[in-house]
């Protein structure tokens, strides 16, 4: 019986929804996760991974989160934004619209960015 009801509550667990997701930073606008490394993936030469950004209350569309899609080339470590996911429902839940900006390509200036690349290597 003990059994079962640890199971039970991985299963419910808050933290089995965030697994997908690592906290990144917080402030009062909201909080940045970073999609784990098991969501990563290289594809033609580039690393793709996303950013979740949980807002403490909606926007003005009422929208409760926003995913960015992101691609890197990490042969001269920049990155460009090609898709935004926004949802009506907290951490990317149900489902959302999307739209693609134009590429416009930065230079990644964090520590974690690169050793996704050298870990995708």
């Amino acid at each position: 019986m003990k059994a079962f009801l640890v199971i039970i509550f991985i299963i419910f667990s808050p933290t089995a929804v965030l697994s997908d997701w690592i906290k990144f930073i917080s402030n009062e606008e909201g909080t940045l996760y970073i999609g784990s490394s098991d969501h990563t993936q290289v594809l033609d030469g580039y690393l793709y991974y996303r950013l979740l950004l949980q807002f403490t209350e909606p926007d003005k569309h009422g929208f409760w989160s926003m995913v960015e899609h992101k691609k890197i080339d990490c042969n001269i470590f920049k990155q460009t934004t090609y898709k935004f996911t926004v949802y009506k429902l907290p951490m990317g839940e149900g489902s959302g619209e999307s739209w693609k900006p134009q590429e416009k390509w930065e230079s990644v200036k964090g520590g974690y960015i690169q050793n996704l690349c050298i870990q995708s290597r």
